[in-house]
């Protein structure tokens, strides 16, 4: 017989150590009766977590017949979660729309700080041509921790990061699992809010739905 001990969100087995608990801070589906822009809207909770209302810079995304899309409109920004802070975190989401035409990218970025203090942040790229990329983004020049991996629509994707260890998963397969670099850790060893950012781009349109932002302890 094996005693297992849970207190506060923390499994701790005498043989296996301290296991790791995710709890579930936002999520939602992110598609809407009504279309227009996601700035002050709320998330529905569907998959757990409480309703979080989206805040930042306007006009970015939208809604559409099934998720969130950019817009073409030449403008760059960040929209935010307004959830509680953290570090580690895991995010999924499913790819909803690639409509292959010009180069349109749109990015979730983790441990990003609200303030203009800096724009590091680990980011996750997804382009409307079909694939996807990670970076460490902690400086002028991004460092990439994932190259490019094909996608399609339909394609469940989901983001591990624990300490200083990045797990990216599509479709349940793991594709890579890679560490910071030092350089990194140093710049983004942090809390920090989970934001949806877009360039000024204006060619090409990339959706997602069903996003799951969920903490590790």
């Amino acid at each position: 017989m094996t005693l297992v001990i849970k207190s506060d969100l923390s499994i701790t087995n005498p043989k296996l150590g301290k296991l790791l608990v995710k709890r579930i801070l936002s999520s939602g589906s992110l598609i809407k009766s009504t279309l227009g822009d996601i700035n002050n809207t709320q998330t529905d909770a569907i998959f757990g977590g409480v309703p979080t209302n989206w805040f930042g810079d306007v006009v970015l995304f939208e809604y559409f017949s099934n998720g969130v899309e950019n817009r073409s409109n030449g403008l760059g920004g960040t929209c935010f979660l307004n959830t509680e802070t953290f570090k580690n975190s895991e995010i999924s989401f499913e790819v909803s729309k690639l409509d292959n035409s010009g180069t349109a990218d749109i990015y979730l970025d983790l441990r990003k700080l609200v303030s203009a203090e800096d724009n590091y942040c680990i980011r996750i790229r997804l382009n409307s041509t079909g694939y996807i990329m990670m970076s460490n983004r902690y400086s002028s020049a991004d460092t990439i921790i994932q190259n490019r991996v094909d996608i399609e629509v339909g394609d469940k994707i989901k983001v591990q990061l624990v300490d200083n260890g990045i797990q990216l998963r599509i479709n349940d397969v793991l594709i890579s699992n890679n560490q910071l670099t030092t350089a990194a850790q140093v710049e983004l060893n942090r809390s920090g809010n989970f934001g949806l950012a877009k360039g000024t781009t204006t060619a090409g349109k990339v959706g997602i739905k069903n996003l799951i932002v969920t903490e590790i302890t």
